[in-house]
């Protein structure tokens, strides 16, 4: 049975991969028809192919084009959504990711300006009022006017296996708990505490708050707050025979869903919007001491750092942060640690395999792994591959794998207290766009079908549906229902929790700085470009973790991805 349905889901992926198309029929059915591209990614279509039939089912009787009543759709499932071409394409609405600039896709005359869409109201309010306002920047083009209407957000980071942690006690204890065991690290040359039992307390996180009890999945509680306690924890996982890191080898650029991440959290939302903002206050890295950060982790070397305040002049800055440098510091240790896989270090493993041997963890045998470094999208793919139904098959004893987000460290040292706790920032590197084809022009009655689904797509009760069915967390300022809510798996949650958290922010990858505008592209924080790829003594690495195995430091690394002054001024645009 398992055989089959893994030969069922590669040719699930290979059709994905090549594109899918459904819900159009042949000839002229007399209905408005609506061609889609969907971009064929980690959400998948489940949710577009319900929505679209809801909005069909909602104007049955509605005339859009004379002649016609009705409306149909045609969906095509594909992950390359060539928009570059869709001047000469036949697809009405799209729906992609890292399109690159709506801006210079509307200079190109190919998308329609939607500011009635923007405008309509729904629900009591505009849509535009109901959408994160940091948002909205890149979905505007050189006029000022909107092109695009932001869409599904995911963010870079960590998957932690929750029953491993509770099974081998991996959640740091609170302070002066009875029912807690001591660790003394080699890494650091300090002595921890973690919890004994699945019932003692655990300390209380980096907002400060303690769970009511340890069963909450997006608590935050006994989760390291600070590098030092990351690294901590690494070190304990090694030692109880847990590999603590897995990505996906194949791709190796995955390992880059930990540093921005990391660079996120760490940063917090004023610091890490200068990256996108190109002004403002950041701590940057001004030179280096010999000294080490860590005792047992001689290249973790100290920085020297002052905080600066800049301008769009001196938006170089952004890339000189501390925090960055934390980050690779960290991916630092981890490699010389050998802290991931071997599957990750080797190349072996696709994103599939990776997440496949995560859900296995410790099963049938199989190798312990406690973290998983993905976008929190991949649970979806998992499903459409069978990955969780094969193992609840074989594991019939398991109700639910508890596979939870995971909070990363806000700060370098120590431990947030009861009380003292801080704002999480999570990075939305999903950049995703809802737009529509200019081609249509003239087209009057299609135009407003195509509008008024994208409204449609916009109400409270189509984000709750698209959320239920996804787990994925739109920008919007909605509520899920109960029933939607319940529809969403127990890892599903617990981003959803923690996303629409009171003590969660988000940095969105839009600005109106005139810097970032012109070279969206170069600036989007994601897998690869500018800062996930160092070039050192004229070598090109395509991953830190390379450059680290080729016995490149990280203060190389952080070095060669910043920006000088001098670089900085053949690409300012001017405030």
């Amino acid at each position: 049975m398992r055989k089959a349905k893994k030969a069922t889901s590669i040719l699930m992926a290979l059709a994905m991969a090549f594109g899918m198309t459904a819900c159009g029929g042949g000839g002229d059915s007399g209905k408005t028809k609506i061609r889609i591209m969907n971009f064929g990614g980690g959400v998948g279509r489940v949710w577009l192919d319900e929505a679209c039939e809801r909005f069909a089912k909602a104007n049955q009787e509605t005339v859009f084009e004379e002649g016609k009543q009705g409306v149909e759709f045609e969906i095509e499932h594909n992950i390359n959504t060539n928009v570059s071409t869709m001047k000469s394409a036949g697809y009405n609405i799209y729906f992609d990711e890292k399109s690159g600039s709506i801006a210079s896709l509307a200079r190109n005359e190919s998308l329609l300006q939607i500011n009635d869409v923007f405008s309509a109201v729904v629900d009591g309010e505009t849509v535009e009022s109901k959408l994160d306002q940091s948002a909205l920047n890149s979905a505007k083009g050189d006029d000022g006017n909107y092109y695009a209407i932001p869409f599904e957000t995911w963010y870079p980071g960590v998957t932690y296996d929750r029953d491993l942690f509770t099974r081998k006690n991996l959640f740091f204890a609170a302070p002066n708990e009875e029912n807690a065991v001591t660790f003394t690290s080699g890494l650091t040359g300090k002595t921890y505490h973690f919890v004994s039992n699945a019932t003692a307390k655990r300390s209380c996180g980096i907002d400060g708050v303690y769970s009511e009890n340890n069963e909450d999945g997006a608590s935050d509680d006994g989760l390291p707050t600070s590098i030092e306690e990351l690294i901590v924890l690494c070190e304990r996982m090694n030692k109880m025979g847990v590999t603590p890191f897995t990505y996906a080898g194949a791709s190796m650029h995955y390992v880059n869903y930990l540093t921005g991440a990391l660079w996120a959290s760490l940063s917090g939302y004023e610091q890490m919007r200068t990256a996108y903002d190109l002004s403002g206050t950041v701590e940057v890295v001004t030179d280096y001491q010999d000294e080490s950060v860590f005792s047992g982790l001689a290249k973790f070397k100290k920085p020297n750092t002052e905080m600066k305040n800049f301008t769009e002049a001196e938006g170089y800055y952004a890339s000189r942060s501390v925090n960055r440098y934390y980050a690779l510091a960290f991916l630092e240790a981890a490699t010389a640690q050998n802290w991931f896989t071997t599957s990750s270090s080797t190349g072996t493993a696709t994103h599939i395999d990776t997440q496949e041997n995560f859900i296995w963890s410790g099963y049938s045998g199989k190798e312990e792994i406690g973290m998983l470094i993905e976008g929190n999208y991949w649970y979806n793919e998992s499903v459409i591959n069978f990955t969780f139904e094969d193992f609840y098959e074989n594991n019939p004893t398991v109700q639910e794998r508890q596979l939870a987000w995971m909070t990363l460290p806000v700060q370098l040292e120590g431990t947030i207290e009861e009380v003292n706790g801080k704002i999480y920032t999570l990075l939305d590197t999903a950049d995703a766009f809802a737009f529509l084809n200019k081609n249509m022009e003239g087209k009057d009655g299609l135009i407003d079908a195509c509008k008024k689904f994208l409204i449609f797509l916009n109400t409270d009760e189509e984000l709750s549906k698209y959320t239920g069915c996804t787990g994925i967390v739109r920008n919007n300022n909605y509520t899920v229902s109960q029933e939607d809510y319940d529809k969403m798996s127990y890892f599903q949650k617990t981003v959803f929790d923690r996303a629409k958290s009171n003590t969660t922010k988000i940095v969105y990858c839009s600005s109106d700085c005139n810097t970032f505008n012109s070279n969206k592209d170069t600036f989007r924080i994601s897998t690869a470009g500018r800062y996930m790829e160092p070039k050192v003594d004229g070598t090109t690495y395509g991953t830190f973790v390379s450059a680290f195995r080729a016995g490149k430091t990280a203060r190389q690394a952080f070095e060669s991805t910043a920006y000088t002054s001098t670089e900085w001024l053949s690409i300012y645009k001017g405030e």
